[in-house]
C-alpha cells in the first residue's frame, strides 16, 4: 500500500472517501478488482481517478500497471524549492524528522522537494543526509511523504523522451527474492515479442546483488550509457539494460550509495522512492509491478 501511495501521487494527492488515494499526472490506473472487496473506479473527465472502496488486506499486488497519456512527466518548480537552506533550516528539518515517532508531523511536500533539491545541488552535506536516512529508517514516512520524496528525486534530473524510439515502452520490477531471477531472463523475451523495454537498474545495495554488477561481470558489457546510446541501443535490439544516465535521477545515485555504508538499506519510504524514481524517469507506457 505505501508503494502503490508513492507511485501513483506524481502532481496532486487525490482524497476518497475511505482512504487517501493519489494520482499520477494525466494517468490511467487499472486495478484488479481481486485487491478489494469491493470497489467503484471513476475516470474523471480532468484526467483524474477516483476510487471508493475497502481494501482486501489479503490480497497480493494492488497496483499492475499504469499508462501515461503525456509522452512525459511536468517538472513544475517553485521558488520555496530552489531556495538555498540556511543551517538553521536544515537542523530544524532534521529534528522534525528525528522527532516525529508516531508519524503525526510529517515533512511537507515543499520541505521535502527543498531538502533533496538543496542536496542536488550541493548545499547539503553526506553527513546531513545520512542523519536524515537514519530518523526515516527508524521513524517511517507518511505515503504523502514518500510520495514527494520520490517526485523530488524524479525531478532532480531529466525525465526520458521515447517518442522517437518506434514501438511500445514497458517496464516492470519485483519487488522481492535475491537473485535476478527475473530481469535477465523477461527482458530480451519481451522484446522479442515486439516490444521495447527500457530497464534502468541499480546495483548491489546490502546483502543483494546489483543486476548491473553481473552484467558488467560480461566482459566488454557497459552499463552506464548517455541517453543517445540508450536509445539507439532500444531502437537496434528493442531492449537496454542500464544504469540510469548521469541526468536522470541523478540525487538517487547519492542517496543509494549514503544508504549502502550507513545501514539504512532496510526502509520501505526509502527503497519505494528509489526504485519509483528511477522507473518514473524512464517515462515507459507501461510499467508492471511483480
Amino acid at each position: 500500500f505505501t508503494m502503490l501511495c508513492s507511485f501513483v501521487k506524481h502532481s496532486n494527492r487525490l482524497c476518497v472517501r475511505s482512504f487517501c488515494y493519489s494520482r499520477l499526472s494525466r494517468a490511467r490506473v487499472i486495478v484488479p478488482s481481486s485487491s478489494f472487496s469491493s470497489c467503484n473506479v471513476f475516470y474523471n473527465s480532468d484526467a483524474s481517478l477516483t476510487v471508493e472502496g475497502s481494501r482486501n488486506l489479503s490480497s497480493r499486488g494492488i497496483f499492475r500497471r499504469f499508462r501515461r497519456f503525456n509522452s512525459s512527466i511536468s517538472n513544475p518548480t517553485t521558488s520555496s524549492s530552489n531556495r538555498i537552506m540556511s543551517g538553521s533550516d536544515i537542523s530544524s528539518f532534521l529534528e522534525q524528522k528525528r522527532l516525529d515517532i508516531n508519524g503525526l508531523n510529517p515533512h511537507n511536500d515543499e520541505s521535502i522537494k527543498e531538502f533533496i533539491n538543496n542536496y542536488s545541488k550541493g548545499y547539503i552535506e553526506d553527513y546531513q543526509m545520512s542523519a536524515w536516512l537514519m530518523s526515516v529508517c527508524i521513524n517511517g514516512c507518511t505515503p504523502e511523504e514518500t510520495a514527494a520524496i520520490t517526485q523530488a528525486m524524479v525531478e532532480s534530473g531529466d525525465v526520458a523522451d521515447l517518442t522517437d524510439v518506434q514501438g511500445t515502452s514497458v517496464d516492470k520490477h519485483s519487488t522481492g527474492g535475491v537473485g535476478d531471477k527475473v530481469s535477465i531472463v523477461l527482458a530480451p523475451l519481451v522484446a522479442a515479442a515486439g516490444l521495447v523495454v527500457p530497464m534502468m537498474s541499480g546495483r548491489g545495495l546490502g546483502h543483494t546483488g546489483g543486476t548491473l554488477d553481473k552484467l558488467e561481470a560480461v566482459p566488454g558489457f557497459r552499463v552506464d550509457l548517455n541517453m543517445e546510446e540508450f536509445k539507439d541501443i532500444l531502437r537496434s535490439t528493442g531492449v537496454a539494460m542500464v544504469s540510469p544516465a548521469g541526468d536522470m535521477a541523478p540525487v538517487d545515485k547519492r542517496i543509494y550509495a549514503l544508504r549502502d555504508v550507513t545501514s539504512t538499506v532496510r526502509s520501505i519510504p526509502l527503497q519505494t522512492s528509489s526504485i519509483m524514481c528511477k522507473k518514473l524517469a524512464e517515462n515507459p507506457e507501461s510499467l508492471v509491478l511483480d
